[in-house]
């Protein structure tokens, strides 16, 4: 178990959140784990990926720009592209987590939410980063209310900015 995350990677806004994306992956004993936006450190990655050492299960990262330089673990699999651009039959979903934290502009967002939000399995999670910032924040919002209506219930909004609101998916 993972009990400081802020001595182990560069401080940086994601770091807060990491111990709820770590004992969240626990909890469910998730296997498969989707994660668009890797970053400048790959900050989340870290956190996946060690949980993934105690389920057993993978990471699959998207990020448009080279990051398989960050780690070389094999619970983790890199695919440098854009998340748009990729044929959702090579993600092999459903995933347990699908976690989204790119461009933060409204209709990136909102056309991930379209395409992504369908490969979470029934149980599973939906994790938004920087849900404070209005593009992201009026994109799920447009979602929710639009094209999954009472298909995904928020479970948990971490106060600290740039905030991650975390989505549970009915079963």
């Amino acid at each position: 178990m993972i009990t400081s995350f802020d001595t182990l990677v560069p401080p940086f806004d994601t770091y807060q959140d990491l111990q709820h994306y770590y004992d969240l992956a626990v909890k469910i004993k998730a296997q498969k784990i989707l994660e668009l936006g890797v970053g400048t450190y790959g900050v989340s990655t870290y956190a996946w990926i060690h949980a993934c050492h105690e389920t057993g299960g993978k990471v699959t990262s998207v990020d448009i720009e080279e990051k398989k330089h960050l780690f070389n673990d094999p619970c983790w699999e890199f695919i440098k592209s854009d998340d748009m651009a990729l044929n959702p039959l090579e993600l092999s979903p459903p995933y347990d987590i699908v976690f989204i934290d790119t461009s933060h502009t409204y209709d990136h967002t909102l056309a991930e939410l379209k395409r992504f939000s369908p490969m979470v399995r029934p149980g599973g999670y939906l994790i938004m980063h920087d849900t404070c910032y209005p593009p992201v924040y009026e994109a799920i919002t447009e979602f929710l209310c639009r094209n999954s209506i009472g298909e995904f219930n928020e479970i948990m909004v971490t106060q600290k900015s740039p905030r991650t609101t975390i989505y549970r998916r009915n079963e």
